[in-house]
């Protein structure tokens, strides 16, 4: 089993440097931010996950069908445990926003990045 510590659980602005400090002080295995999308384009749409490019090659890994790439996020650069952030869906988008008020879309979300965790910790 897997002990999660989040960083937020409400819509409350935590700054990127306390998300970081309190991934490392509790030195976890793994950092992962999950954020919706936007853009200022309503028919926008799709999934996006991104690592540090300081990450380990397997933290690059281009084996999925959506957007993959490495980022220069504050978070991922400053993490001292392999890190990804997800964008899962456009909120902007219409079609997306109906889908992310759907509880099953959310947690086939949440599964399928608990899968590619597993897959991650088993390579």
């Amino acid at each position: 089993g897997a002990t999660v510590q989040m960083t937020r659980v409400d819509d409350t602005y935590i700054s990127l440097e306390s998300r970081v400090n309190k991934a490392n002080t509790s030195k976890a295995d793994r950092f992962i931010s999950v954020h919706h999308n936007g853009s200022v384009n309503p028919a926008h749409n799709g999934t996006a996950v991104y690592s540090g490019s300081v990450g380990s090659s397997r933290s690059h890994d281009q084996e999925t069908k959506f957007k993959n790439g490495t980022a220069n996020f504050y978070v991922l650069q400053q993490t001292t445990m392999p890190a990804i952030l997800t964008e899962a869906s456009f909120i902007t988008n219409p079609k997306e926003e109906a889908k992310l008020r759907s509880p099953a879309y959310l947690w086939r979300e949440a599964y399928y990045i608990y899968l590619g965790i597993v897959d991650h910790i088993g390579n």
